[in-house]
């Protein structure tokens, strides 16, 4: 495991250098160089110099993330989050920030706007193929919101053991209460049982 790795940095005029606000944390503050204070008002977007530039070592990027205290109570945040600093970028680190609260915000010089993380990232190479080795899954072709659904795969339901059956239905009657039914309809006695054992102690629990 990686503990420590160095990195060239230049520090510009108008620039201060990251550091990390205590010993646990994870993340080093930036912070802003403006040459005067900035009013970001609500919804504007505001790109912020932090008068450093970087030479991240190759297999590693950048991560520019929001401060939890300054997106909590004033509503700023870091709009590209996490921002990507690659490799080979040599430029001054800037830091898209916008204001979600509906109260302008003053963006003033060394104010602490972000937290940066260096992090180890593999190189992928591309394996092209006709069909995938593992091809069946219990989402499959399932997008957006497809998780949340009540639904059943039925046909990848058929082809499962008596135990995966159990499984996918008791996941899914932590969501949505339908698999009980479903189990029962369909004639899978012996899923159903558990199930109901299941539903009849949560109920029982909640009176």
């Amino acid at each position: 495991m990686i503990t420590e790795i160095k990195v060239e940095i230049k520090k510009l005029p108008h620039g201060e250098l990251p550091c990390y606000a205590t010993i646990g944390s994870v993340g080093m503050d930036l912070y802003a160089a403006v040459d005067a204070p900035v009013i970001l008002r609500p919804l504007e977007r505001f790109l912020s110099p932090t008068g450093i530039i970087i030479s991240i070592p190759n297999g590693f990027e950048g991560q520019v993330r929001p401060r939890s205290g300054l997106a909590a109570k004033y509503g700023i945040a870091v709009l590209n989050s996490p921002g990507t600093i690659d490799s080979d970028y040599r430029g001054e680190v800037k830091v898209c920030l916008i204001n979600l609260s509906d109260q302008s915000y003053e963006i003033k010089e060394g104010d602490r706007i972000a937290q940066i993380l260096i992090t180890p990232v593999p190189k992928i190479i591309w394996h092209s193929v006709e069909e995938f080795t593992i091809d069946e899954t219990e989402r499959h072709t399932g997008g957006f919101g497809s998780s949340d659904s009540p639904y059943v795969d039925v046909a990848a339901f058929e082809k499962s053991t008596l135990l995966e059956k159990e499984r996918i239905l008791t996941q899914k009657i932590v969501r949505n209460r339908t698999s009980l039914h479903y189990a029962a309809i369909q004639g899978y006695t012996e899923v159903a049982k558990p199930l109901f054992i299941t539903e009849y102690v949560s109920f029982h629990r909640t009176i």
